[in-house]
């Protein structure tokens, strides 16, 4: 009979996704800085820090990856290998959690569109993107399809078209699961990155979906892996997880830094290509480091992802996400008008717009997100989780 299993928390698992959802904010305070300025114009130090932040859009992936990871665990946990109360439940939980924030997000911002001059009118920066506000755009957003359009997909509020990409992965995840029950897991990850790879090799970009980012079902699943082989109670994978991990997190974190450094930068890999080598090597060293952390030796080298600024930082992430772009935008157009140099202006947006902006998200969290948070996610910092206690 199937027994309910909570998901564990897992400190350094908030830590990482308040670190991506920061990286993305330094990426965007980049992007909105003035006219969307040539790295050229910049000073060398700043030069150097532009490329630094230019990867911001790889957290995306690790995002992806962290959702296949944390929505398997008590599937991986639950003897029947099941959505705990069936698809129904498991969606409607989704739709909780996700939905009231976005929707809020959005009205927000439509509003804002609307009534403030500056934010409805283009004038040569970044924003222009989000620009013109049309009822077609609307629409697609509220029913959460204006991924499956260029036209529609940055509009309002660039951020948003991958919570409509993950909302729909949410839809698929119960077909993994049953490929998982019916075969095993290597057939179930080769399935999901065969389906969403395969085309960007054989198909034109334009039949291929490629700005649909379809291989986030490929980078979901290898996150589902992960949790699989770090609390399946089956004795194989008690067997795999005796494997010597700490070596396999260190290809995996070399594996990722290869990817940004060489396949990114020098051998300008596809997209598809390099964030699904990036999933990889992050499934990797999410294994390794909750098999330390279960096991109650916490690795001192993530010491920093447990300190309170940066579990605070993972804990309204989602808010983040949803709210920093537009804010951005704004405060740029507000201060466009000011004669600055390409660096000073740069410095404003890192040390005065962007501390603003963290603070709007955590006031938007406190408002909104909180009050459809699960009842443990509220809870105080996690302690490790045993492996005996986990199974039982």
């Amino acid at each position: 009979m199937y027994t309910a299993t909570k998901r564990p928390r897992l400190g350094f698992l908030e830590g990482i996704r308040g670190l991506c959802a920061l990286y993305v904010a330094l990426l965007h305070t980049l992007l909105f800085t003035g006219h969307g300025l040539a790295a050229e114009t910049y000073s060398p130090v700043f030069r150097a820090l532009a490329y630094v932040l230019s990867f911001g859009h790889y957290a995306v992936a690790v995002f992806i990856v962290l959702s296949g990871f944390c929505l398997t665990i008590p599937v991986a946990l639950a003897p029947t290998r099941t959505l705990r109360g069936g698809f129904r439940d498991y969606i409607v939980r989704r739709a909780r959690r996700i939905l009231p924030p976005y929707y809020a997000a959005l009205a927000l911002f439509v509003t804002l569109i609307v009534l403030v001059p500056v934010l409805s009118t283009p004038a040569g920066t970044a924003w222009d993107s989000k620009l013109p506000l049309t009822w077609d755009a609307l629409v697609s957003h509220l029913l959460l399809i204006h991924n499956i359009y260029p036209g529609w997909m940055f509009k309002i509020d660039g951020p948003m078209w991958t919570v409509a990409t993950e909302w729909q992965i949410y839809f698929l995840f119960p077909l993994l699961l049953l490929v998982w029950r019916r075969l095993n897991l290597a057939a179930t990850v080769a399935f999901a990155l065969s389906l969403s790879i395969v085309p960007q090799l054989l198909l034109p970009s334009q039949l291929s979906l490629r700005w649909l980012h379809p291989w986030y079902f490929g980078l979901f699943a290898l996150g589902m892996a992960g949790a699989v082989v770090a609390f399946s109670p089956s004795p194989f994978w008690e067997r795999v997880r005796r494997l010597p991990w700490r070596p396999l997190a260190g290809f995996g974190t070399a594996l990722v830094l290869a990817t940004l450094v060489v396949g990114d930068t020098y051998l300008r890999l596809p997209t598809y290509l390099n964030e699904t080598l990036i999933g990889f090597g992050v499934g990797l060293i999410l294994v390794h480091y909750t098999l330390t952390e279960r096991a109650g030796r916490a690795s001192p080298r993530l010491n920093f992802l447990g300190c309170r600024p940066i579990v605070l930082l993972g804990t309204f992430s989602y808010s983040i996400y949803l709210v920093h772009s537009p804010l951005l935008g704004l405060f740029n157009l507000l201060t466009l008008h000011l004669t600055l140099s390409s660096d000073v202006r740069f410095l404003m947006m890192l040390f005065v717009a962007l501390p603003v902006v963290l603070g709007c998200s955590y006031l938007f969290y406190r408002v909104v997100e909180r009050r459809f948070l699960p009842g443990h996610l509220r809870a105080p910092k996690p302690r490790p989780i045993p492996l005996t206690t986990a199974r039982s």
